[in-house]
């Protein structure tokens, strides 16, 4: 009850902190000054029609209003297009090279058993697409990144950045459509 009480004191207090003040302590409407001139009152300009965070105190412009600065978008993220189709993988040191297909994700590496999984299709976020499948024994997580790449053993530039953990395994590389297609 106690807090309740303590809680409702402080709202009412922050309340009367943020309401209308009296104009240096004199109560009613402000007046003119002794020397301004005299004529028809000024209606005031409403706050309701200035934009949001307009200075009341500034001179009116005449004309139109300044244009409001949008925000600049981010960079549209990569087309799913940029994904689609057959892709090939590979990496050295180990080697090892995965094929990305319609139906299929295969991991072959020399003295180990391919590793197979259905192709549930990518996740794509921005220039990134992961595909996932397989059961716990088996579990498959390609990342193919759309950055320039080199496997490091020989001159050829591919399209994308690649890796693949299987396991506890993971594996680095490069990859790029067949035939060429993307580079």
């Amino acid at each position: 009850m106690r807090t309740r009480l303590i809680l409702s004191a402080s709202v009412v207090l922050l309340l009367s902190a943020c309401g209308p003040k009296p104009h240096d302590s004199q109560e009613g409407p402000l007046e003119a000054p002794a020397d301004a001139p005299k004529g028809a009152p000024q209606a005031a300009s409403a706050p309701e029609a200035l934009p949001p965070g307009a200075d009341p105190d500034a001179p009116l412009a005449s004309g139109p209003p300044p244009p409001i600065a949008t925000p600049v978008a981010p960079p549209p993220p990569a087309p799913a297009q940029t994904f689609a189709g057959d892709l090939n993988l590979a990496g050295t040191e180990p080697f090892w090279s995965t094929e990305i297909r319609a139906g299929r994700i295969t991991l072959k590496r020399p003295d180990h058993a391919d590793v197979a999984v259905p192709n549930a299709g990518p996740v794509i976020t921005g220039d990134t697409a992961i595909w996932a499948g397989g059961d716990d024994a088996s579990r498959l997580t390609v990342v193919v990144e759309k950055a320039a790449c080199n496997n490091g053993m020989s001159d050829t530039k591919y399209p994308y950045k690649a890796s693949v953990k299987v396991g506890e395994s993971v594996y680095k590389g490069c990859a790029a459509h067949p035939g060429g297609k993307g580079r």
